[in-house]
């Protein structure tokens, strides 16, 4: 009984520093309102920016797109505080929460954003954007996830969104494909041909492409320092058909989600 009650005291609280913060009953749509910076994770200036890309997402899309950030879980659980704040919003809504307390980060979405946000369209984010909440790169990563979110709303609206076997590809993928494929050639060339030289036998025509792989161990040893990079896409998952898992939080309201530490 004294759990229940403080647990209600706690959701008051709450709920009274948000309209404090977000004026008005609801906090639907409202523009300067979708970047609770509870925790100082940004400077004003990067708030103000953060927050004028979300607006235009979230008018875009009509799906209110929200990064929250605190300090404390006020005796909740990082996805009730999360539904709990996609909650004030429309139906159709995606959070982002970092929570500095056990450091843990938590993306609720509900509505429209349940659909664009698969279970593995939002691995593939988070495995791509919480090495920056590690890093304390808190703004990047944010407006990282802006991006993702851009691009996730526009194709869950073409009634395709990201999921398993259909996620995004960096676009530094492709040229570092490129560079691998020309670094290939080159060295492999480069090898034959001093090859040649050294045997001073006469040149004839290779029939087989396995003669222009003498370099392999050399061009891995290359490729091994491209995949340290951040623009490298993920090991897609592999759960199940695909889609949103959901749960129904305290309120009855059903959310899809994940989380995780950083």
């Amino acid at each position: 009984m004294k759990k229940t009650r403080k647990k209600i005291l706690i959701m008051a609280a709450l709920t009274l520093i948000m309209m404090l913060i977000m004026p008005g009953s609801t906090f639907a749509a409202g523009e300067g309102t979708r970047v609770i910076d509870e925790a100082n994770l940004l400077s004003d200036s990067e708030k103000s920016s953060l927050s004028s890309r979300l607006d235009s997402i979230s008018s875009k899309y009509g799906v209110d797109v929200v990064v929250y950030t605190d300090t404390s879980l006020y005796d909740m659980t990082p996805e009730a505080l999360a539904d709990y704040m996609c909650e004030q919003y429309s139906d159709d809504c995606v959070v982002f929460m970092v929570n500095m307390e056990a450091h843990d980060w938590w993306i609720s979405t509900r509505g429209f954003a349940i659909t664009a946000f698969t279970d593995a369209g939002r691995k593939y984010i988070t495995d791509d954007i919480t090495p920056y909440l590690t890093d304390k790169e808190y703004a990047k990563c944010f407006d990282e996830f802006a991006n993702y979110a851009d691009d996730y709303l526009d194709k869950a609206k073409q009634g395709k969104p990201y999921d398993s076997g259909n996620l995004p590809k960096k676009p530094f993928k492709a040229v570092q494909d490129g560079i691998i494929a020309v670094l290939a050639g080159l060295g492999a060339g480069g090898i034959r041909a001093g090859s040649l030289k050294a045997e001073t036998k006469t040149v004839r025509k290779a029939t087989k492409a396995s003669t222009y792989l003498t370099g392999n161990l050399m061009i891995q040893g290359n490729n091994e320092v491209f995949t340290g990079s951040r623009m490298v896409p993920r090991t897609q998952s592999s759960s199940g058909g695909g889609g949103s898992s959901t749960h129904v939080s305290s309120s009855g309201v059903t959310h899809g989600g994940s989380g995780g530490k950083f």
